[in-house]
């Protein structure tokens, strides 16, 4: 082939991918006008342009075109409110008497197919002063935006339409003129009538009268064709317009009407009226209090029903119920539609929201979110060391003299045991929250497990009663006991799921309760489900959530009887609020129970600035949005890190040269942050000591773990002297040698002990060795001050006044002393030892006295 045919085919071919292929600048871009609000419900941005939403409708087989009104003009999406286009605005723009300018279209109905759907506006039209309204009715056909008046309908007072599944056939309920005068001549009627099309409005057809005084409140075309309309007290139907007949109900009045498969009758309270036969009889079923609105979902048995509590779905058939408020969302008009997914709608003042279900009619929960938490245990971090300073002395003191040699204690933190369980609100708008959890709990356990904190999780959820195990649901389930953080409560968090939250309160009480008790409450939460807090561990509940509490006895115990329940168990509550719905009962409960900010703050949100002040209670408040929600683990691990570990930290003295410890050596400290600690100890030589050497033996413990040690050398010679007060010898400055000691670890972390053989180191009749240190490490340990000990020792000591490592010995000894001063050192660190086999027995100092010797 010619090199020339060959380059023009491909230019040609090039050409072609361009022309198929997207341009730059093209590429569809996502929709940010719809957001998952919870429940999986979403939730579409109010068109531009359009006031307050006030009515909508639903294309009966595809819920993502939808049209919206505000009372002035109408516009419509086709792809689930991404876009949005307005069609129909009213002519003319009359005020009513001085009343709502806006309040113009009162209904917009959609019915037959996708792209070939007929659009009703129905327009309540306005007034001159002292006049009645004139009603229009509006069209658009074969899905079209072209509307046009509907003709064959006489002047009116009121309109309601029904509209069925085929695109042209639709009822009218038409109201009677109010000014019985601007009717003369014009057909007015004074009864309320039937009208019926076939031709999309083309046309109308008269039919029956209805009774005097009846005024519709409502009206639904069966699935099977047919009229229903109602008042507030009657209910009529009508198979063709023609003809009208009173439902016989055991009721006087009723607040809402569903016309679906069955035919369900809310009379109020707790009670539903349930038909089959089309109103011939009735069976009654049990519902949630409080019924205002309701509409059935096309094609399926559930009917949505919307109450004070909040929205939900329920089955006439079987009386259940399902609570799928979405968080935020007060829904009160309601509608569904068919299509390949049965969607309910709800509108909730400018919001529209909309809830995909199954074909059986239950929602369609959004799949759960790969959880990429290995929970693998991280590398462990060596410990800081605690330092005694000074950590080896040698004294020289003449026999009756004493010499006080003052102490300084740096401790590291040294935290204990920490139990944490994560107490988690699934109701309606926390699904970011869930999802920010399962992202941040690999950070969590890293950063508590750098900070030497042995840590074990669990996790529990909550909702409300309204979704109690006998709805299917519970109001607090344990998904994971306290356990150290691995498969467990990975797959407790693989396993939440967001459902229910019917009002604004959550059963926060009922779960802390539960958590701490395990007891149980009869047909509320089954027993069993305690956390399981170690016995001696710290016991945090870390508590997430956007509502405030429900505190309702009997079924929702108290915040004293919670408080109580918490404060007896030990347990202390951190806060996250997504949002500010939680804040002050999360601050009361935090208060209450002692759980306050320490020094320095809390830092939420992990930008160096501490947003709760030192004293104030231990809650963190994040953004309600995906983007707070997602860093959750910056305010966990802050709200963690603040939590006060009290400990005790002890300094025992023991030994024949220690005549008494002075200062606090016994106290309360919080052992999740740095401590400092100043004492010194009384070194003496009785009158009967000369030419001895005496011993003292000091060991550091915070809550019975040892954690730092010193020891010191007197030398007791020279003439006796007279013994003088403590308080009144001239202050003295050792020269010592500082000796780090490793923190204990917890059991297990530690590498084995290697067995060693060596007859100096079994324990001298009568001695005591301490049980926290392996053989090994107190040999060592002993060897290695011993050697310090003895580089003090080099120069000779005269008058028993001079101090050790006065003199100044040639370069060459000073060098040795000090390359075997850092050997100590060093191996002192590896051995991680904290005692020094004692040379003889002693008996313990009791603070204020002398030791006893023993030789």
């Amino acid at each position: 082939m010619p090199r020339l045919v060959l380059w023009r085919l491909v230019a040609a071919a090039g050409l072609l991918v361009g022309l198929l292929l997207p341009q730059a600048g093209t590429a569809a871009q996502p929709c940010t006008a719809v957001t998952r609000v919870g429940d999986g419900w979403d939730r579409v941005r109010q068109p531009a342009g359009l006031g307050t939403v006030k009515v909508f409708g639903v294309s009966p087989r595809d819920p993502r075109r939808i049209w919206v009104s505000d009372g002035r003009q109408v516009a419509r999406t086709v792809d689930g409110g991404c876009t949005w286009l307005t069609v129909y605005w009213v002519p003319v723009i009359v005020t009513v008497n001085g009343g709502d300018p806006e309040n113009y279209i009162t209904q917009v109905l959609v019915s037959g197919s996708p792209g070939a759907e007929t659009v009703w506006v129905v327009d309540q039209g306005g007034s001159l002063a002292g006049e009645p309204r004139v009603p229009s009715l509006t069209v658009a056909r074969n899905g079209t935006d072209d509307f046009s008046a509907s003709t064959g309908l006489p002047p009116v007072g009121g309109l309601l339409l029904a509209v069925g599944a085929g695109s042209g056939g639709a009822f009218a309920v038409t109201r009677p003129v109010l000014s019985p005068g601007l009717g003369v001549g014009l057909g007015a009627e004074e009864n309320a009538t039937i009208y019926t099309t076939t031709d999309a409005g083309a046309s109308w057809t008269r039919g029956a009268a209805l009774p005097t005084g009846f005024d519709a409140t409502g009206a639904s075309v069966a699935p099977q064709g047919g009229l229903y309309a109602w008042s507030a007290s009657v209910l009529l139907t009508s198979a063709d317009g023609a003809g009208v007949a009173p439902v016989r109900l055991p009721v006087s009045r009723f607040s809402a009407v569903s016309v679906g498969r069955l035919l369900t009758v809310f009379p109020g309270g707790r009670s539903a009226l349930v038909s089959a036969d089309g109103g011939a009889s009735f069976t009654n079923r049990t519902v949630p209090d409080g019924v205002r609105g309701a509409a059935e979902v096309p094609g399926t048995d559930v009917i949505g029903i919307a109450t004070p509590n909040g929205t939900l779905l329920w089955n006439p058939v079987t009386a259940a119920a399902v609570d799928l408020t979405p968080r935020g969302l007060e829904l009160g008009e309601l509608a569904g539609a068919r299509g390949s997914v049965p969607t309910l709608f709800g509108r909730s003042g400018p919001v529209l929201a909309w809830l995909p279900l199954n074909a059986t009619g239950r929602p369609v929960r959004p799949p759960s979110i790969p959880v990429k938490v290995a929970l693998v245990p991280p590398p462990r971090v060596a410990p800081p060391p605690s330092v005694l300073t000074p950590a080896s002395t040698v004294l020289s003191l003449a026999p009756g003299e004493t010499r006080r040699v003052d102490y300084r204690l740096a401790l590291p933190p040294v935290p204990g045991p920490l139990d944490v369980y994560f107490l988690i609100d699934t109701t309606g708008s926390m699904q970011p929250a869930i999802d920010g959890l399962r992202r941040s709990i690999q950070s969590i356990v890293d950063a508590l497990a750098a900070t030497n904190f042995d840590v074990q999780m669990g996790l529990g959820d909550f909702r409300d009663v309204d979704d109690s195990e006998a709805l299917g649901g519970w109001v607090y389930h344990r998904g994971q006991h306290i356990a150290p953080p691995g498969e467990g409560l990975r797959q407790a968090l693989v396993d939440l799921r967001i459902q229910g939250g019917g009002d604004y309160p959550e059963a926060d009480t009922i779960a802390l309760t539960q958590a701490v008790t395990g007891a149980g409450q009869a047909g509320v939460v089954k027993a069993g489900q305690e956390a399981g807090f170690r016995q001696g561990a710290t016991r945090v509940v870390v508590l997430i959530t956007d509502a405030p509490f429900h505190v309702e006895p009997p079924v929702y115990p108290s915040f004293p009887e919670t408080v109580g329940t918490l404060t007896r168990a030990g347990v202390k509550v951190l806060g996250v609020s997504i949002g500010d719905g939680a804040v002050a009962d999360l601050g009361r409960l935090a208060r209450d129970t002692g759980t306050l900010t320490p020094e320095g703050g809390i830092d939420c949100g992990g930008d160096g600035v501490a947003e709760v002040a030192e004293g104030q209670p231990a809650v963190c408040q994040i953004d309600h949005n995906g983007r707070g929600a997602a860093r959750l683990s910056e305010p966990i691990i802050a709200l963690l890190k603040a939590v006060e570990q009290p400990g005790r930290v002890r300094v025992q003295a023991t030994g024949t040269a220690v005549a008494r410890v002075v200062g606090d050596v016994d106290r309360v400290m919080d052992l999740a942050r740095p401590q400092a600690m100043a004492f010194a100890v009384d070194y003496a030589c009785g009158r009967s000591d000369k030419d001895t050497e005496l011993t003292a033996d000091l060991r550091v413990s915070a809550d019975g773990r040892p954690v730092a040690g010193a020891v010191a050398r007197v030398r007791c010679g020279g003439p006796a002297v007279a013994p003088r007060p403590p308080d009144e010898l001239p202050p003295i400055n050792p020269q010592v040698a500082a000796v780090v000691v490793p923190i204990a670890v917890p059991p297990g972390q530690l590498p084995p002990p290697q067995p060693v053989t060596n007859p100096q180191s079994a324990p001298q009749p009568g001695s005591a060795v301490n049980p926290n240190v392996v053989g090994a490490a107190a040999e060592q340990h002993q060897k290695q001050l011993q050697l310090a000990l003895a580089v003090q020792e080099a120069e000779p000591v005269g008058g028993g006044e001079q101090l050790a490592m006065v003199g100044r010995p040639p370069r060459e000894e000073l060098a040795a002393a000090r390359r075997l001063l850092a050997t100590s050192l060093v191996l002192t660190a590896i051995a991680g030892a904290v005692g020094l086999r004692r040379q003889r027995q002693f008996a313990a100092v009791v603070v204020g006295g002398r030791g006893v010797r023993s030789r």
